[in-house]
């Protein structure tokens, strides 16, 4: 085996990669100057580079009430109910632009897309066919088989008794973050519980664990 100079060796790597012209990373070092400080946050806590913030750090009740802005300003400008606002804006990941374009572009397309259906015009007329639907002769819950006084469904028109729901949406919270994404309990139905139904139907307690997910 022949013998390897270690000369000509890194002769040869540099005749390969060329001389490094360390004059090159000259900038680099009056860019990381620029920032003022090693770790580039100011004395707020804030970063920021030659005077420019980039962010800031929000407190939980302003980041609620910016949230409720933006819900507020789907819903007069999409037309559409304020617990609907706020699933399309959590899907889009809070951007109010995109909410609007998609809402004003296609917006039965999108509503579907996302569980979500418009009951009509007439809430009376909706409500009586809630109290048909989901029923069997006799006005039993087909979730528990008993009479129901007070039953109710979505915008799909599934009825049941207000106690299965109460079960069913306190049961999902327990189950962890999923209970955000709860669907209608028919089978096979993708129509999505809003936070509305939620805070209706479960104790306080369990629709602050629901709004911790959402």
């Amino acid at each position: 085996m022949a013998a390897f100079d270690d000369d000509e060796m890194f002769e040869d790597d540099e005749d390969e990669f060329g001389e490094v012209d360390f004059e090159e990373f000259s900038d680099f070092d009056d860019d990381c100057a620029a920032f003022g400080s090693t770790d580039g946050f100011d004395e707020d806590g804030m970063c920021s580079y030659e005077g420019k913030q980039f962010y800031t750090v929000l407190a939980e009740e302003d980041v609620l009430e910016d949230c409720k802005k933006k819900i507020q300003e789907i819903q007069e400008i999409c037309a559409i109910p304020a617990s609907f606002a706020a699933v399309l804006l959590r899907e889009m990941k809070w951007n109010s632009e995109t909410v609007i374009n998609r809402i004003l572009e296609n917006p039965d397309g999108t509503l579907k897309k996302y569980g979500l259906t418009v009951k009509g015009e007439d809430e009376e007329k909706d409500k009586a066919k809630d109290k048909e639907k989901g029923k069997e002769e006799g006005g039993k819950c087909l979730i528990c088989w008993e009479e129901q006084d007070q039953s109710f469904g979505l915008g799909c028109g599934h009825c049941y008794c207000v106690r299965c729901w109460r079960e069913y949406l306190e049961f999902s919270i327990k189950e962890g973050p999923g209970c955000v994404n709860t669907h209608c309990m028919a089978p096979d139905c993708t129509e999505l519980v809003t936070d509305e139904i939620f805070k209706k139907n479960v104790s306080k307690e369990a629709y602050n664990r629901y709004m911790y997910f959402f």
